[in-house]
């Protein structure tokens, strides 16, 4: 595994996606300001609920995808997969907005907002397809493409007409995008793009597992949110989620950081390099906890100014929400790097079981500390239930290493 080589990937991988999300989250505060806190409510709840559904189409591919480093299945049965999930993730989509009570708007803006996602899915496959061809640079076009046309038209969609035309707008355009853009550029870069095994339901069943785990970040999301609409209403859900929206960025950020090592960490585990591995799990924890920290301190210090210039002078009653944000946005990453470590391990299940006690305990008692802190209840039952998980999973990562090593 080539340092300098990882090193750059990281970095191209990284600019790009934090290019993107950061137009995503640019979209949740140009709502407020174009249209108000109402439509940023929608948004929101718009965003978490269909999250849940994206994540089954992604199905954990990706994970598997990039630590398939003995090339069990071709580029094409990754890519023929996801008409498969694409196909099961709008049968749950359409009879669970059925099943949920969302108003006339939300429910057209939630039909527009899934069909984003969807092609969202399929670009995620190509990337994954990307990198283990090496094709950062074009990984970084990709990313960086979509995320000014995608803002662009969400814009003049939302000024020009209303919410659901806007998203109407942001879903064709990064269509057109995936068409004329990822499509020839996978041509030219993979040779082998047409050469199936016909394995893509064998390669799902690894899979599910990681769809689980998929689902568990949207589903918080979507839980913490539905609980404060419930309780507090679709404006005041606006304020909250200008603020939260930090927490789904990250979420997804996180993940397109850490799929980009997954590789390495399988290579050092499965060549024995336990030292090594050790200590680039710790030095990654460390980073995220010394990130947090300095993220914490700029929001204490900037909070109030940086969003009230974003979101108007209203906000600065919710700026009480920022710090457990921020610190639930830290501990979802080391949940997000852990839980990678243990995908790599190819500990899925145990990952799985770990992660769903979090989301249990989470939604068990999400209600009663909402009614006991109020708004800000809702992140203190993310934070809690994020920690248990992170503590119990890097506690199985340090005692897998410790007994491969022999200490144990």
């Amino acid at each position: 595994m080539n340092e300098s080589k990882t090193s750059k990937n990281v970095i191209y991988n990284t600019i790009g996606t934090f290019f993107y999300f950061f137009c995503q989250w640019l979209t949740t505060i140009l709502v407020v300001r174009i249209s108000g806190y109402k439509d940023a409510g929608i948004l929101s709840i718009v965003i978490s609920f269909t999250n849940i559904f994206y994540f089954i189409a992604l199905f954990g591919v990706r994970n598997f995808q990039v630590t398939d480093i003995n090339h069990e299945f071709t580029d094409r049965d990754y890519f023929d997969s996801r008409h498969i999930t694409s196909g099961i993730a709008l049968i749950l989509f359409v009879i669970s907005l059925f099943c949920i009570r969302f108003s006339h708007i939300t429910v057209i803006c939630c039909i527009f907002y899934m069909i984003f996602k969807v092609f969202e899915g399929y670009t995620d496959v190509i990337f994954g397809i990307w990198q283990n061809h090496d094709g950062y640079i074009e990984i970084l076009v990709s990313y960086i493409g979509k995320g000014i046309l995608t803002i662009a038209g969400f814009c003049i969609g939302l000024y020009l007409f209303n919410l659901p035309i806007a998203i109407a707008i942001q879903a064709l355009l990064y269509f057109l995008f995936i068409a004329l853009y990822d499509g020839n550029q996978i041509k030219k870069l993979v040779n082998d793009f047409e050469v199936k095994t016909n394995q893509s339901k064998k390669m799902l069943i690894p899979c599910v597992p990681l769809m689980i785990y998929g689902l568990i970040v949207p589903y918080l999301n979507f839980l913490s949110r539905y609980v404060v609409e419930l309780k507090f209403g679709t404006e005041i859900l606006g304020y909250y989620s200008s603020i939260t929206m930090v927490f789904t960025v990250m979420s997804t950020l996180m993940g397109s950081i850490f799929v980009t090592v997954l590789p390495k960490i399988a290579y050092l585990y499965q060549t024995g390099n336990y030292k090594e591995l050790n200590k680039f799990i710790l030095l990654a924890n460390l980073g995220i906890v010394g990130f947090g920290v300095l993220c914490v301190g700029l929001g204490i210090v900037l909070g109030n100014f940086v969003f009230s210039i974003l979101f108007g002078k209203q906000i600065l009653d919710y700026m009480y929400l920022l710090t457990p944000t921020i610190i639930a946005s830290i501990i979802l990453s080391l949940v997000s790097l852990t839980s990678s470590i243990m995908i790599s391990f190819r500990k899925n299940h145990l990952m799985l079981m770990i992660n769903i006690i979090g989301v249990v305990l989470c939604t068990l008692f999400i209600s009663f500390i909402v009614d006991s802190f109020s708004l800000v209840g809702a992140l203190y039952a993310l934070i809690l239930s994020l920690a248990i998980i992170y503590i119990i999973l890097f506690i199985i990562i340090e005692f897998e290493i410790a007994k491969k090593k022999g200490y144990i």
